[in-house]
């Protein structure tokens, strides 16, 4: 039946049964044993779910697209999103003390491997918790990673020396917080299909109360009452929402625990989509370029001679900008498609980077920091869903978002790094990193645009 046709009475409907001996599914059904890998999702909303099959998916999906269950859901990943990515988006102040007052005698690109390997395993652990979720172990991951994450905190308020700050914060923490993100967010879609990217944006909105509630408690506390137990509050407040979310986040779907007549996709299947690996390369330049700003924010602020006051609220006032950009553009891509929300936004952000070398003053920097906190939200917010929307099944959802991001981690991981290793050959000037990460950037905007363009001819619609 054609989807633009009116929809036919129970009536008809029953009549046409009886007369065929077939049963004709509603515009609303969407068949889970018809889902094939090489066609992607239905959009259409399912009028019921039937009983459940061995690979963990009702025989017909259901998304509620709203609801108490499905909002508590939000809820609870938005405050995950707030303990690991919104904690993370506070590294910036961790990289300054670290250089003035704990490890001074560290290079700042020695010091930059701690978040970038940080937030390396964030994304890079959907290599595991992506299948893992997929298998029905979406619990026992959270609860683990949740301890880990309390725990290594209280060992890093004990740190004296370099190594043991990156053992607990770089790899320790890490890794607890990059087994909740995948798991969280793919959770999250089994309850959404046409509002997913609106949902998806709410989830790491919580990134961004995050980045702006602890850098400013982290710098007052750092002041007033020292390293140790600035970190040692933060772990406690930690473990109130870690809780909160752990109790409200469960997905409605069980996963394939047993062996399902239909195998999972593996990874040479997943990559020899031509558009699903020039959209992860295509995020890993943006991921190369794009958090050197944030990595480095407060010290180029320093750099420009700008007021302490004004300087201890920088990464603050860049997530707080953040939020537009992580609400905003999600409710576009719902409507336009979530590709065509996200590459105008990395291509602005690529523009601001080169805005570095004129917005020097403190009006000039309080601007960068704004407006690049906008544009630069919807990576995050934005990337999950455009990653989902090449998902051929939706059992597989999990490992597609999941090898999206470990590759983008790669991105983050060298970020800080070669960025730090050029500004130290620079003697400290900003001018080869600010090219560097601008150029990136657009490299990778422009891997995304050759996705967008082959996706529009497949689908036969610009709404990609």
């Amino acid at each position: 039946m054609d989807s633009s046709s009116p929809s036919m009475t129970q009536e008809s409907s029953h009549s046409m049964v009886e007369s065929t001996g077939t049963t004709l599914p509603t515009e609303l059904e969407v068949d889970a044993s018809q889902l094939d890998r090489g066609a992607p999702l239905d959009l259409e909303d399912p009028l019921k779910e039937k009983e459940t099959q061995d690979d963990g998916l009702p025989e017909v999906l259901t998304y509620p697209d709203g609801g108490t269950r499905a909002w508590l859901a939000v809820l609870g990943a938005w405050t995950l999103s707030f303990s690991t990515f919104g904690y993370s988006n506070a590294w910036g102040v961790f990289q300054a003390y670290y250089a003035q007052e704990l490890f001074p005698d560290q290079k700042q690109s020695t010091i930059s491997w701690i978040g970038s390997t940080q937030l390396f395993f964030q994304f890079a652990c959907g290599l595991f918790s992506g299948p893992l979720f997929d298998n029905g172990y979406f619990r026992p991951m959270m609860t683990a990673g949740s301890i880990l994450m309390v725990f290594c905190l209280f060992m890093l308020s004990l740190c004296t020396e370099f190594w043991q700050a990156f053992l607990a914060q770089a790899i320790g923490w890490g890794l607890g917080s990059g087994v909740l993100f995948v798991p969280s967010l793919s959770a999250v879609s089994h309850y959404f299909l046409k509002k997913r990217g609106l949902a998806m944006g709410f989830c790491v909105v919580g990134s961004t109360f995050g980045g702006v509630i602890w850098p400013i408690m982290l710098n007052r506390l750092f002041i007033s009452k020292g390293f140790a137990f600035a970190v040692r509050i933060s772990a406690c407040i930690l473990i109130a929402t870690l809780l909160l979310g752990n109790t409200l986040l469960r997905p409605r779907f069980p996963g394939r625990r047993k062996k399902s007549a239909k195998p999972p996709i593996t990874v040479v299947e997943l990559f020899s989509s031509l558009e699903y690996a020039l959209a992860v390369f295509g995020s890993t330049f943006v991921g190369l370029g794009l958090f050197f700003p944030i990595f480095y924010l407060q010290v180029w602020m320093e750099n420009n001679h700008v007021r302490t006051s004004i300087t201890l609220y920088s990464v603050a006032m860049l997530n707080a900008g953040s939020f537009v950009g992580r609400t905003v553009p999600n409710f576009f891509a719902d409507k336009i498609g979530p590709f065509n929300a996200l590459i105008p936004c990395c291509g602005i952000s690529g523009i601001l980077i080169f805005a570095m070398f004129g917005a020097t003053s403190e009006g000039g920097s309080i601007a960068f920091a704004v407006l690049y906190g906008i544009f630069t939200g919807a990576y995050v917010s934005v990337a999950g869903p455009a990653m989902a929307s090449l998902a051929k099944d939706i059992s597989d959802m999990g490992k597609t978002i999941g090898w999206a991001f470990v590759t983008a981690g790669l991105g983050v991981l060298a970020c800080g790094p070669v960025n730090g290793a050029l500004l130290a050959k620079a003697n400290n000037q900003f001018y080869a990193p600010v090219i560097f990460s601008g150029c990136t950037v657009q490299i990778g905007v422009g891997f995304l645009i050759v996705v967008r363009q082959r996706l529009v001819k497949e689908r036969g619609t610009w709404r990609v």
